[in-house]
C-alpha cells in the first residue's frame, strides 16, 4: 500500500466506482419499469428506452445508487482539506475551477447534445445535429456531479475560510474507530435525509435551467458524505481506519456480513416505495422504513467498499493503473457511447439483458480510449481535468 497521498486502494477503489456508473447508465433503457415520454423526452425515465425489457435487473439500479454516488462524493472530500492548507483558499478555489469547470463545461456543450440527440430523434423529431444543438434542449445529465462536487468545494473553502472545521480532537475520536464513524455517519446522513425524502420523494430531480444539481432529497445526503471526507482529510489518512486499517480489517467478516444482510433488507424495503416515475410523489404509509434502512445501506457498503479495497487492491497492478488514470475521463465521455449504443441496438431482436451487456461493453471500452486518446494531449487533456 502506498503513502497516504497516493493510495492505491483508493485510486482503484474510486475507478471501480465510475466503472459501476457506467453499468448503471448502460441498463436503464432496460427495466421493466422505464418509459419514454415521446413529447417531452427529457421528461423520460432515460434517454433511449428499448421495448427489450430485462425484469431481472428491476432493482438493480437502486441498489448502485444506493450508495455509489455518496461513496464517490466521500473520496472526493478526502484530500480537499490538505489541498486547502497546501495551497490556500485562493489558489485551491481556481484549481478546482479549473478542475472541474473545465470538464463541465465542456460536458455541457459538447458531450451531453451528443448523448441527448438520438433521444431527441425518437421523439419524432428530424431536426439536424447542428438545428438541435443551437435549440439547447438538452440536461446536463450526469454532469451534475461535477457542478454539485464544485459547490461542495466552495463549501469547503468557506468553512476553512470561517474555521468551522471540528476540533482535531473530536474529529479524531469519531474517524479512528470504524463503528463510531459508521454509527455518526448513519446519524447525521439521516438527519438531513428524512425531511427531503417526506417531501420529494427519492426520485425528484432539482435543476436550474438546463443544469441538473441532483436527486432533491440526496442534496445534503451527499453534502454529508462530502463533510466526513473532509473530516477524515482533516485528521490526516495515516490516523484513521482508512490507512492503519489493523482493528478494521480484523473485523472484516463481521463488516461484510452485516452489509449482506442490510443489502437484503435494503431490496426489500425497495417495496415499500415502488419505482413509478409517472405520478407526482405521495409517501407511503411506511416510507421511513425504507429511507432509515437506506442511511443504514449507504453507510454499510461504504465501509465494505473501503474494506473490499483494502483487501483485493493491496498492489499496484498496471491495468488498473491505466483505468485508474483515466477513470475521470470516463465518467465524462461515457454517456454518447451508452445513448447511442442502446440507440443502435433498438431494431435488433435480443434480449434485454444481452442487449444491456453489449452496451456496456462498448460503452465502456470506447470511453476508456477515448478518454486515453485526448489525455495524450497537453492541451485537450484539460478538457478531462488535466
Amino acid at each position: 500500500m502506498l503513502h497516504a497521498s497516493r493510495n492505491v486502494s483508493l485510486d482503484y477503489l474510486k475507478a471501480f466506482v465510475i466503472v459501476l456508473v457506467v453499468f448503471l447508465h448502460s441498463i436503464l433503457a432496460y427495466p421493466s419499469w422505464a418509459f419514454f415520454n415521446v413529447n417531452s423526452f427529457l421528461n423520460s425515465s432515460a434517454p433511449i428506452v428499448d421495448p427489450a425489457r430485462c425484469e431481472f435487473i428491476d432493482f438493480i439500479p437502486s441498489l448502485l445508487n444506493g450508495f455509489f454516488m455518496a461513496l464517490l462524493f466521500f473520496i472526493s472530500g478526502l484530500f480537499v482539506y490538505q489541498s486547502l492548507l497546501t495551497k490556500g483558499p485562493v489558489s485551491f478555489a481556481l484549481t478546482r475551477l479549473k478542475r472541474l469547470g473545465i470538464p463541465f463545461a465542456f460536458c455541457l456543450v459538447f458531450v451531453m447534445p451528443i448523448a441527448f440527440y438520438p433521444s431527441f430523434l425518437m421523439s419524432g423529431s428530424t431536426k439536424d445535429f447542428i438545428s438541435f444543438w443551437f435549440s439547447w434542449s438538452w440536461t446536463s445529465g450526469p454532469a451534475w456531479f461535477l457542478s454539485l462536487l464544485l459547490l461542495f468545494n466552495c463549501y469547503a473553502v468557506i468553512v476553512y475560510r470561517l474555521k468551522l472545521f471540528p476540533s482535531f480532537s473530536s474529529a479524531i475520536f469519531i474517524v479512528s474507530n470504524p463503528l463510531v464513524f459508521f454509527l455518526v455517519l448513519v446519524f447525521a446522513s439521516g438527519f438531513v435525509y428524512f425531511p427531503l425524502m417526506y417531501f420529494y420523494g427519492p426520485f425528484q430531480w432539482s435543476s436550474f435551467g438546463p443544469l441538473l444539481i441532483g436527486q432533491t432529497s440526496r442534496l445534503l445526503f451527499y453534502l454529508v458524505y462530502f463533510s466526513a471526507g473532509l473530516i477524515v482529510g482533516r485528521v490526516g489518512l495515516s490516523s484513521t481506519f482508512l490507512l492503519d486499517s489493523r482493528v478494521f480489517l480484523r473485523r472484516s467478516f463481521v463488516w461484510l456480513i452485516a452489509s449482506a444482510i442490510l443489502g437484503f433488507i435494503y431490496f426489500d424495503s425497495l417495496k415499500i416505495v415502488p419505482i413509478n416515475l409517472t405520478v407526482p410523489w405521495s409517501p407511503p404509509a411506511l416510507w421511513w422504513i425504507n429511507a432509515l434502512i437506506f442511511c443504514f445501506y449507504s453507510a454499510i457498503l461504504l465501509m465494505s467498499s473501503f474494506l473490499l479495497s483494502f483487501i483485493f487492491f493491496s498492489r499496484r497492478v498496471d491495468l488498473l493503473d491505466h483505468l485508474s488514470a483515466n477513470s475521470f475521463g470516463i465518467y465524462i465521455l461515457h454517456y454518447p457511447f451508452v445513448v447511442w449504443a442502446q440507440f443502435f441496438l433498438l431494431p435488433f431482436h435480443l434480449p434485454g439483458c444481452l442487449k444491456l451487456l453489449i452496451v456496456f461493453s462498448f460503452a465502456f471500452f470506447f470511453s476508456w480510449w477515448a478518454s486515453f486518446l485526448i489525455r495524450l494531449s497537453p492541451r485537450a487533456r484539460y478538457l478531462l481535468g488535466g
